[in-house]
């Protein structure tokens, strides 16, 4: 038995019989003959050098190894390596495992890096195991099957025919099984790219495909959008006619159609074009159903990080939907802030035991819901940098994602009429202030606000033990009269550990204000910083606010003997920023 060298690079695998008959071959197309007594020597000779095997492997049963292997030898001693691999014969499960245990050590001891196969010859059952094999062999990594051939001995001379779309097929099976398991065009882009030099408008789609693959796995739903559309508008007929000719696959327009429901559901109405396209694509209930439903394909194809990303984003365009910012909704500064800030204040009215009652149900649901979906969001997009489990199988974590997952099919993507304000969000215009030893603070932020055209109706006064008697002479020397409350400090000067508790008692005041000024200026450090933690807090309840500092220019003495003259207002923030 010849054995060639491991070096053997391009390895043809044929199947031998018993009883061959002398026939005479060609090449399908082909004009040049050949006659030989076994179907793999007369392929031998009729390929052209650069297509010729190194080796061949010939599959024998036992009886097929005594009889024809001998002659196949002989014939092309000298000429080309052969080796035979004996195979049971039967077809019971036991020998197919045989067979193709045998087949894949063969192959692999050979290490090649084409494979050409011969199905003529040989148990009938031995060309679709050798096929299979193939295709095996070729799916674990670095062998490429570069051609099969079959010969068809009801004509003469009897035509070797390339069934080279045969192989191609389970290659477009697994593209197609891809497309519809994992929203991946990736494998069939590829197919397409290596048909190219025929078809170069190929290049082209290949590389829309690739894109839609990237948009639908990262949640894009404008850019999935944008090439769909383009996609369905221009690749339809030619793919089909590319499938139909240059691959000569069956049922070509079931695989456009695959495709073409894949991208329907995902596409824009309209061509996006140009620069800028995305800033003509308005917000409505119509778009927002077509990006619910590339959340649902996510959602079904276990794509949690960009599903949960996406579902974020997507309760913040509903939120805009119902806002005069609709026409702004791809502006996070300040529109998408807005919106994803009155989502966070219907949270903190949940979690404060003294607002959660001027929630109504439905508002109380969103706002679970709005946690939880941060929550998970969060989570995976920091892609499980925190101490807490992150998978699914965690049950802390499928409980959450349950629960999401419910309300976004049975409440959320149906787009409810739920309005974000809380009951009693009033009209009241709330000044915050610290009263120190100079009374003339609280004096001067009132008339100044006035002078802006600002008329509180509300105070909330930041004072200590021996300040607060001095509030009521500020109001009356401003000539104010309204609703007061009191943030009194027990130790004005280092009482840090008592913030906590008076940010929680003026939180209920600054949730029923309309808007709220906060004067930072004036008593201890510490009461300024208290001033500033309270814009913060109203600003996290979707209260409108605007932060001022007040300027006196006159000498220190001057101003504790004389405290009731205005000082000069400086505004802190834009008029813009004093939306929540």
């Amino acid at each position: 038995m010849h054995h060639s060298n491991s070096m053997s690079r391009h390895l043809l695998l044929t199947g031998l019989g018993v009883k061959p008959r002398e026939g005479l071959y060609r090449l399908a197309g082909g004009d040049t003959t050949c006659s030989a007594l076994l179907a793999p020597v007369a392929l031998f000779e009729l390929l052209t050098p650069e297509k010729r095997p190194d080796h061949i492997l010939a599959f024998c049963t036992k009886k097929a190894l005594e009889e024809t292997f001998p002659r196949l030898e002989e014939v092309l001693q000298g000429r080309v390596g052969v080796e035979a691999v004996e195979v049971p014969d039967g077809i019971h499960p036991e020998d197919i495992d045989r067979f193709f245990e045998r087949a894949v050590e063969a192959v692999a001891r050979q290490s090649p890096d084409r494979l050409t196969l011969d199905l003529t010859q040989g148990p009938r059952h031995f060309a679709l195991l050798l096929y299979l094999g193939g295709l095996y062999l070729e799916s674990l990594g670095e062998i490429k099957i570069e051609a099969a051939y079959y010969g068809y001995e009801f004509e003469t001379p009897r035509p070797f025919f390339d069934l080279q779309p045969l192989l191609e097929l389970p290659r477009w099976i697994h593209a197609i099984d891809t497309l519809k398991d994992s929203r991946d065009a990736v494998p069939l882009a590829g197919l397409l790219r290596q048909a190219e030099s025929k078809a170069p408008h190929l290049r082209q789609f290949a590389q829309w495909m690739n894109l839609a693959t990237e948009a639908f796995a990262s949640g894009l739903p404008l850019e999935l959008g944008r090439v769909a559309e383009r996609l369905l508008r221009e690749m339809s007929r030619p793919l089909r006619r590319a499938l139909r000719e240059e691959y000569r696959l069956p049922l070509a327009d079931r695989i456009t159609g695959k495709l073409n429901d894949w991208l329907d559901g995902y596409r824009l109405n309209e061509q996006a074009t140009g620069q800028g396209w995305k800033a003509r694509i308005a917000l409505t209930e119509e778009e927002l159903r077509r990006q619910a439903r590339l959340i649902d394909d996510l959602l079904a194809h276990g794509n949690l990080r960009s599903a949960l990303g996406l579902m974020n984003e997507w309760v913040v365009s509903w939120a805009l939907l119902r806002s005069d910012e609709a026409t702004r909704w791809l502006e996070f500064e300040p529109a998408r802030r807005r919106a994803a800030n009155k989502l966070g204040a219907l949270q903190r009215f949940l979690q404060d035991p003294d607002l959660r009652s001027r929630l109504i149900p439905e508002q109380q649901e969103l706002a679970r819901f709005w946690e939880e979906l941060s929550s998970l969001r969060n989570s995976l997009h920091h892609h499980g940098m925190r101490p807490q489990t992150v998978t699914s199988d965690d049950d802390g974590v499928r409980a959450k994602l349950d629960r999401v997952h419910s309300y976004w099919e049975g409440t959320m993507r149906d787009l409810p009429n739920i309005s974000l304000a809380p009951l009693g969000a009033g009209e009241r215009c709330l000044l915050v202030s610290p009263v120190g030893e100079r009374p003339g603070v609280l004096f001067s932020a009132l008339l100044g606000l006035r002078g802006e055209g600002v008329a509180c109706d509300a105070v909330l006064a930041i004072c200590s033990r021996s300040t607060e008697a001095r509030v009521p002479e500020a109001f009356e020397r401003a000539g104010w009269q309204g609703e007061h409350h009191l943030l009194r400090f027990d130790d004005p000067f280092a009482g840090i550990e008592e913030r906590l508790g008076l940010c929680e008692r003026a939180r209920p005041v600054l949730a029923q204000a309309g808007a709220v000024y906060v004067n930072v200026t004036g008593g201890t450090t510490l009461m300024g910083l208290l001033a500033e933690e309270l814009a913060g807090e109203a600003r996290r309840l979707a209260r409108p606010v605007r932060r001022f500092g007040l300027i006196d220019r006159r000498p220190s003495e001057e101003q504790r003997t004389n405290p009731w003259v205005q000082g000069e207002l400086l505004w802190l923030d834009k008029a813009a920023d004093a939306e929540s």
